[in-house]
């Protein structure tokens, strides 16, 4: 029962979801019209299976996250990994639909208490307090009104147009442009985005299954990284890394990159590009979030992923296996290393990805027996880890190449696996000798690491250049802000 609970966000969430399908079916026992209450019921069971799936996938209520992967792509996409999920959800909607149809015959309580039941004024004042107090519950404990208030952007008009004045809300009026980049050529790159293998994989129970990654912890440069909001998925956490800011889009979400080709939003990207960089992105499916657009936006070289690359028959929802990928990443990286030009090389990984992870046959030669497919999945994803390193130092490729580590957001789903392993977090793990780290990092932070940690010179400033003290709370606070500089950033064309 309380893996069950923690999968729905925790104890408090669970209590506040109770409390919220209460406060509708107050609601609905007092519309006398059926037909209208049948509306209403229909509306408040959506609203109610809603919250669940997002508490289910998230661990908060809805919010823009959710919003972002409500879109019909998405859910067609994801909807093959969740079907009894999805049978449950169908239940639990029909039910509460007859509980809010028939939530009139609360009002029969008022007989038991020997009341009038035509005594309206003392039946609706009764249930009006009651539904306040309730209300003002919701209003005060638990996170709904904090989750649900990343939403607010979605209902606000832009009132600016201009790019520069949307960045003077925020006093970065020196910020650097795509077309006013200045960079200069470092090391090579390479960066892998692991999905989902967040911290706690590192330690106690999952150490076991981590041993390439807990080595090169100690080997090389080891630094925690919080997760900040709006970037707290895949795609998002991609659009943080490479341009500092956090992935919020208002009513456009990731769909804001299907019709453009360049921005006014500065990437690292774009800074390798002026300084002559081979780019390439590979991923299991780029169709997924808009993902390839964004790529385009942000000029990347070359895309791999399963639409261009030959089928082996093991391909998952999300096209091609970690093992197939680090396949294709040595050989990309052996052209790149052979060319004139300097290289960046961009790999995230999908087989750990929520909920379970995705079981690759092919890895049991290497991989011992474990409790899960999702461990299974963990210590497959660290053995690519280790033997692709092993390729590089073999190759000579590592002494003129900064590679870095790091998860795209923390792992979905279930929490439960995560206790008695300390506090959950990201982290970085990186052969740059840079030592200057600051101890308050967050994913907004990685753009400016990888381009100083690879020796690149460069005049581009980030979002962290100009916020102190927490940034997370930053964002929180000036979440519409954020929101414009991205929307009137991106659709406004700078080229």
């Amino acid at each position: 029962m309380k893996g069950l609970i923690n999968q729905f966000g925790g104890e408090m969430d669970c209590f506040i979801l109770l409390i919220l399908v209460l406060i509708l079916v107050l609601i609905n026992s007092s519309i006398k019209k059926r037909k209208i209450r049948i509306v209403s019921a229909v509306f408040s069971s959506i609203f109610i299976v809603a919250q669940s799936l997002s508490l289910y996938c998230t661990q908060s209520f809805i919010g823009y996250q959710f919003y972002v992967h409500s879109n019909l792509r998405g859910v067609v996409g994801m909807q093959g990994l969740f079907i009894a999920q999805m049978i449950i959800a169908s239940i639990s909607f029909i039910i509460l639909l007859i509980v809010n149809i028939k939530a009139n015959n609360i009002n029969r309580l008022f007989s038991f208490l020997n009341l009038k039941r035509r005594n309206w004024l003392f039946n609706y004042g009764f249930k009006g307090i009651l539904t306040i107090f309730l209300i003002s519950i919701v209003s005060i404990k638990g996170d709904f009104i904090a989750d649900t208030e990343t939403l607010l952007p979605l209902f606000m008009s832009n009132d600016t147009k201009d790019f520069k004045a949307a960045l003077n809300k925020l006093n970065m009026s020196d910020y650097v442009t795509p077309k006013e980049i200045e960079s200069k050529a470092g090391k090579n790159i390479i960066i892998i985005s692991m999905e989902s293998l967040e911290r706690g994989f590192l330690n106690g129970k999952f150490a076991s299954s981590t041993p390439n990654l807990n080595k090169l912890k100690n080997k090389w440069n080891y630094f925690d990284l919080k997760q900040n909001r709006g970037s707290e998925w895949t795609s998002a956490s991609l659009y943080t890394y490479l341009t500092g800011f956090p992935a919020l889009f208002g009513v456009h979400g990731n769909e804001i990159f299907h019709s453009v080709y360049n921005s006014n939003i500065s990437s690292i990207s774009h800074a390798l590009s002026k300084a002559n960089y081979k780019t390439t992105y590979l991923n299991g499916n780029t169709d997924h979030a808009n993902v390839k657009e964004m790529l385009h936006v942000f000029r990347f070289d070359k895309i791999i992923d399963v639409k261009n690359t030959k089928k082996t028959g093991y391909e998952s929802r999300y096209g091609l296996r970690d093992k197939d990928l680090f396949s294709l990443a040595k050989r990309e990286i052996k052209i790149q290393n052979n060319s004139e030009n300097p290289f960046a090389v961009f790999i995230s990984t999908t087989d750990t990805h929520f909920p379970n992870g995705f079981y690759d046959e092919r890895m049991e030669p290497v991989i011992p027996v474990k409790n899960t497919e999702l461990e299974f999945a963990v210590a497959s994803l660290d053995y690519l880890i280790g033997d692709l390193i092993t390729f590089l130092e073999k190759e000579g490729i590592l002494e003129n190449t900064t590679v870095y580590l790091f998860p795209d957001h923390l792992k979905m789903g279930d929490p439960t696996i995560m206790e008695d392993i300390g506090e959950r977090s990201l982290y970085c793990i990186t052969n740059s000798q840079s030592k200057n780290y600051d101890t308050n990092l967050y994913q907004v932070d990685l753009p400016k690491i990888i381009l100083e940690g690879a020796n690149i010179i460069h005049n581009l400033k980030f979002l962290s250049d100009y916020v102190t003290g927490d940034k997370d709370k930053y964002i929180r606070g000036n979440g519409r802000a954020l929101t414009e500089i991205n929307i009137v950033g991106i659709l406004n064309k700078s080229e």
